[in-house]
């Protein structure tokens, strides 16, 4: 039992520091705070952070405590050794609530840095994000260091632990293979990866992995022809002809299409021995 308090005072501690050192907030999140939250500049973000009473707080300290990918590596270890459980969460919790301190909040590409007192919402927030009782297969793990090495194992094991879903026997197997048999410290395999572990949350519900991937290229096909046929309409007319009809053109990106298809292309024979 004192092992178990021990384990969960010094993760505490951990995410204590971390909000000592600094939470950062990336320009992309900046520019979707000024436009879609009222402020308008990084005094009124202060404000507002330490006004509970105000409608849209909670909102913008669920998007800075936000645990970024750079902020999850530095505790993925921890996480993956101690094997937290249900109970160890809350006791985390109750550790980081009780002696509450300050976060700092830095802004990437500006000097401005706030201090505000950590909300209770945030430690909320920031500890659930994390997904520390999502325990990831160790044959799995073992596999990814194989391929990989400790450094990159470390990030793709964040990436497992970030998906909406448990993997399921079938999904660790899927990914095994991808590890051992594409080239896992290939340029190209973190895009191979990342589009995998989307594919197998779209397919939680597909009984056959080589039947889902075949429909999902062929959706990609379908969307790429309807692009080829709009294309050819919009040529043909202008854009006051466009609007007079209420057509609109829809955008698309054909050079992701194409790459997603180079993709499913790569899996299928990979994994499966067959070309599509």
């Amino acid at each position: 039992m004192h092992d178990a308090r021990s384990k969960c005072q010094h993760f505490a501690r951990d995410i204590q520091a971390l909000f000592k050192e600094g939470l950062h907030v990336s320009q992309e999140s900046q520019n979707f705070i000024f436009s879609t939250i009222s402020v308008s500049d990084i005094h009124e973000m202060e404000t507002l952070l330490t006004d509970p009473f105000n409608c849209e707080c909670d909102s913008l300290i669920e998007l800075i405590f936000f645990p970024d990918e750079s902020t999850q590596l530095k505790l993925e270890d921890r996480i993956e050794a101690e094997a937290f459980q249900q109970k160890d969460e809350q006791a985390i919790l109750d550790n980081l609530l009780s002696c509450r301190g300050k976060t700092l909040i830095r802004f990437d590409g500006l000097p401005s840095v706030l201090a505000i007192p950590t909300p209770e919402s945030g430690a909320r927030t920031f500890l659930a994000r994390l997904n520390i009782t999502r325990h990831l297969d160790p044959e799995l793990l073992g596999v990814i260091d194989r391929a990989t090495g400790k450094k990159q194992g470390r990030k793709y094991r964040v990436w497992l632990r970030n998906m909406v879903m448990d993997l399921h026997e079938r999904d660790v197997l899927f990914l095994k293979d991808l590890f051992v048999k594409m080239d896992a410290r290939g340029n190209q395999f973190h895009a191979h990866l990342f589009f995998a572990l989307r594919f197998l949350e779209e397919s939680r519900n597909e009984a056959d992995l080589f039947q889902s991937l075949s429909k999902h290229r062929n959706r990609c096909l379908r969307h790429l022809q309807q692009n080829e046929r709009l294309e050819a309409y919009r040529r043909d007319h202008t854009i006051e002809t466009l609007m007079a009809h209420g057509i609109r053109i829809p955008h698309m990106d054909k050079k992701a299409l194409l790459f997603q298809l180079a993709l499913v292309d790569d899996i299928s024979l990979a994994l499966f021995n067959r070309s599509m």
